[in-house]
C-alpha cells in the first residue's frame, strides 16, 4: 500500500480529506521534499517578479524615446534582459527588481562580475545577430516595489 491514497475514516462522501501513505519514507526525506518545494516556489516567484520588472522597464524606456529591439537574449555567457536603441546607440540593459530592501537596493546586485558577464554576452549578441554596431552602452534599471502602488525606478547608464 506504499504510495497509495485512501479516504480517511469518518469523512462523508464528497469530502476531500485524503491521507497519503508514505510507507517507509523517513522524516529527513520529507524535510528535503519540503525544502525543494519551497525553493521551487521561491524561484518561480523570482521569475514572475523579474519578468514583471522587465515589462515595467520596457515601458519606462519606451516613454523616454527608446526603441525596444529584443528582450531576454540568451547565450552560453549569460542573458541580456533588454536590448534597446536610441539615436543609433545600442543599450544593453540589465533589470534588477526587488520587492523588499531586506537584501539591499536592487542596483547593489549589479557588481563587476555581472557587468563582465553582460559584456561577454554583448559580444555574442553582436556576433549572432551579424550586427555592425559602432556605439553601445551598458545600462541598469533598478526597480524597487514599496507598498501596494509605489514603484521606484532608477536608470543608470555608462
Amino acid at each position: 500500500m506504499d504510495g497509495t491514497r485512501r479516504m480517511a475514516r469518518g469523512t462523508l462522501p464528497g469530502e476531500s480529506l485524503e491521507i497519503f501513505n508514505l510507507g517507509s519514507v523517513r522524516i529527513s526525506d520529507m524535510n528535503k521534499k519540503f525544502m525543494v518545494d519551497r525553493a521551487l516556489r521561491a524561484s518561480r516567484h523570482k521569475l514572475i517578479v523579474g519578468r514583471w520588472g522587465e515589462g515595467i522597464a520596457c515601458d519606462f524606456l519606451f516613454r523616454r524615446g527608446y526603441l525596444m529591439v529584443e528582450r531576454n537574449f540568451h547565450s552560453r555567457n549569460g542573458e541580456i534582459d533588454i536590448v534597446a536603441r536610441k539615436d543609433d546607440i545600442f543599450y544593453f540593459i540589465e533589470v534588477k527588481t526587488r520587492t523588499t530592501e531586506k537584501f539591499g537596493q536592487p542596483e547593489e546586485a549589479f557588481d563587476w562580475r555581472k557587468q563582465k558577464k553582460i559584456e561577454e554576452t554583448i559580444g555574442d549578441y553582436i556576433f549572432f545577430r551579424s550586427l555592425d554596431i559602432e556605439e553601445w552602452r551598458v545600462g541598469l534599471i533598478s526597480i524597487l516595489v514599496s507598498g501596494k502602488d509605489r514603484v521606484k525606478i532608477r536608470f543608470f547608464c555608462k
